[in-house]
């Protein structure tokens, strides 16, 4: 390794450990990239019961609908009242475009605040005729479930349903080990690789040598060839910590540059 290689990576080892306390704070964008917790897994099972009980198939999770949801349990939790559209003045619609679910798809939403558990909060959908019929739609296959937590808010629990007519995307599975079975992998990319120096982790968080210019689609089907599951890429740019978040919403991803150029050190996070 040449001395500006090891000066440019001995620079970026200092916002290391900001760089990781960074991703944890940031949740509204890094659970874009993972599955349902045990909570969420809950109110599936729930929903799915009542769809069984009404003669209805199943529900399956999705990607996209659960990144969509868990983005609008948090925006729910900083609004004045609950409402459908979010705070950006975004319609069910236009959130749901915006997170990349087909446009051609029928589209539902469930949303509450303040209920204490997984069994409360669906019974309350249930009650509710209005919520209940998005529950019992019989044009709709595909959800997206979000429990948002504020313990400093008057209501705490923040809960979203997002429902789509298209299974578009894998079921997001939260991991309980180290190990992922191929069922539970993402969608590899298309993209063409680059190369890169550096040893590439299959959990947490690497420090990584662009050896060729790319664009941060190709960095991240680089890293996820190379065993990297949920990808996420941080770079130093004028002093402060950016990020690409693999599937997130362009508006999330703004900040990051377009293209990285050959020598450039960066971050890999492998969740």
């Amino acid at each position: 390794m040449s001395i500006r290689t090891a000066t440019a990576i001995s620079q970026v080892i200092a916002v290391v450990v900001f760089a990781v306390s960074f991703m944890v704070l940031t949740s509204m964008d890094a659970h874009a990239e993972i599955g349902l917790d045990d909570t969420e897994q809950q109110i599936l099972v729930l929903i799915n019961e009542e769809r069984a009980r009404n003669g209805l198939g199943p529900l399956v999770a999705t990607q996209t609908l659960d990144a969509a949801a868990d983005w609008m349990a948090q925006d729910i939790a900083t609004m004045a009242q609950l409402s459908h559209t979010d705070t950006l003045g975004r319609s069910l619609r236009d959130r749901l475009n915006a997170f990349d679910y087909p446009s051609n798809s029928a589209i539902r939403e469930n949303i509450a605040a303040g209920y204490s558990g997984a069994d409360t909060v669906v019974q309350a959908w249930i009650d509710s005729p209005g919520h209940h019929a998005n529950i019992l739609a019989t044009d709709i296959q595909a959800i997206g479930i979000a429990l948002y937590q504020d313990p400093g808010s008057n209501y705490v629990n923040f809960w979203v349903t997002d429902f789509g007519s298209i299974i578009d995307t894998p079921p997001p599975v939260a991991p309980t080990s180290g190990e992922q079975t191929a069922a539970e992998l993402p969608t590899p990319s298309t993209e063409p690789v680059v190369q890169i120096g550096g040893s590439v982790p299959s959990l947490g968080v690497g420090l990584l040598l662009a050896q060729q210019d790319g664009t941060p689609q190709q960095l991240v089907a680089t890293v996820q060839a190379s065993g990297c599951v949920n990808a996420s890429l941080w770079i130093s740019q004028a002093g402060q910590l950016v990020g690409y978040i693999d599937g997130a919403p362009a508006f999330v991803n703004g900040d990051f540059p377009t293209s990285v150029a050959a020598g450039t050190v960066f971050i890999v996070s492998c969740s």
